[in-house]
């Protein structure tokens, strides 16, 4: 790979050029179709002791059958990069008794190949099969991974929210039913567990 074409950082690993979501409605977004996500859709913010802010924006997966996966995509927008190696993320599908499923770490499928002050990130949250059918809030937050404590957070209006944002709410629908190829050939049921 030559490395001037900019898909590889210094050490020739590859990395992440362009991350696309199609919605419900069709709209691509991605670079370069002229409707990125921006702040505009923005979640919050969130403050580092040292004064360094970081901004983020959210796009969430609306409805999804139970057994399946909730889709997130985030953008992390700092002028200190450098935030997201000292902190982690956590996003929490939460239930009236805590969370019912997680998915901590660093940005996830994005290898930066310079500083930017974007930082693309994608989750996924696995639902169980049985999960009741019902509005489920997903919120998400930065953490120090060696104390556990979490960076304060902000509306988009600047109201403090504790130490976590509500980036929305995933209504759950009745697991999907397998089809005949699911019958015939097991393998073929991984994508559509009862």
């Amino acid at each position: 790979l030559d490395k001037s074409e900019g898909m590889a950082d210094s050490t020739g690993r590859m990395g992440l050029a362009a991350l696309f979501t199609r919605l419900a409605d069709g709209t691509l977004l991605g670079p370069g179709v002229g409707n990125e996500l921006v702040l505009g859709q923005a979640a919050g913010l969130f403050a580092s002791p040292t004064g360094e802010d970081m901004a983020v924006a959210a796009l969430l997966d609306e409805s999804v059958a139970a057994g399946q996966a909730v889709n997130l995509r985030l953008e992390w927008r700092t002028q200190a990069p450098e935030l997201l190696d000292r902190y982690q993320v956590f996003v929490h599908l939460r239930g009236a008794d805590g969370n019912i499923t997680q998915n901590d770490g660093g940005p996830r499928f994005v290898i930066p190949l310079a500083p930017d002050p974007v930082t693309p990130d994608w989750r996924q949250l696995s639902l169980p099969v049985d999960l009741p059918l019902g509005e489920y809030p997903v919120v998400i937050g930065l953490f120090d991974p060696v104390s556990g404590e979490r960076l304060s957070a902000m509306d988009t209006d600047g109201q403090p929210t504790g130490n976590e944002l509500e980036v929305g709410s995933v209504r759950v629908l009745p697991p999907l039913v397998p089809d005949q190829a699911c019958a015939l050939i097991p393998l073929a049921c991984l994508s559509q567990r009862r």
